[in-house]
């Protein structure tokens, strides 16, 4: 289950495309929930849209966080593929600093939004306050006291930095794509297609003299 010389294994692929899709659901999911949400306790038919958009939001959100966990455990238990040996050392540190600021907003992310639904208590302005997983809202518990919205450290102070982490997080997603699309199409190495999914990336033989 090792990797080969420059190329990532089957598990290591399934986990790292499986948490691209979900990210990719996630997104959007989580604007549509906040531009729905304060129509959704005025107007019934906006309502179940509303909802619906949150719990697909917070389970997916739950998701990730346990496929994330899964990813850092197989990650810490066998190694990486190596970067190519004539990469220079800057471009090494740098790719391995934005491996680790992602993986670490990829926690944050869905710890700080947790956060933020347990510390929001039910009121008149923001309703019943539900943190859905699939069509339950009971199933996943708070793990802060819920507080009134603007309370200090309350529901305001957890979400604006779920606000941070997001926008953190797309510039680092879109530095990690734009460098492995460099890679590619200008260095022409073996980076992005190490995590291809079905790519194969043999390992180079060492000619004998």
């Amino acid at each position: 289950m090792k990797p080969t010389e420059y190329s990532w294994n089957a598990i290591a692929k399934t986990l790292h495309w499986l948490i691209v899709l979900m990210i990719m659901v996630e997104v959007p999911a989580g604007f549509l929930m906040t531009y729905l949400y304060g129509p959704g306790l005025k107007y019934a038919e906006v309502t179940p849209t509303a909802h619906l958009m949150g719990q697909i939001h917070h389970t997916n959100g739950f998701l990730i966080l346990l496929v994330v966990c899964l990813r850092l455990g197989w990650r810490y238990a066998h190694p990486s593929a190596p970067l190519p040996e004539d990469l220079p050392i800057l471009q090494r540190r740098a790719a391995r600093a934005t491996q680790g600021m992602l993986y670490a907003l990829l926690l944050l992310l869905p710890l700080s939004g947790w956060m933020a639904l347990s510390a929001l208590a039910d009121s008149a302005a923001f309703g019943k306050t539900r943190i859905w997983f699939f069509t339950s809202s009971d199933l996943i518990p708070r793990i802060l006291p819920p507080r009134a919205p603007n309370a200090p450290y309350g529901y305001a102070f957890y979400a604006q930095f779920h606000r941070w982490f997001i926008y953190s997080g797309a510039a680092l997603l879109t530095l990690h794509m734009l460098a492995a699309l460099w890679h590619h199409f200008v260095r022409r190495d073996t980076i992005l297609r190490s995590m291809w999914p079905l790519a194969i990336v043999p390992t180079p033989t060492t000619k004998e003299s």
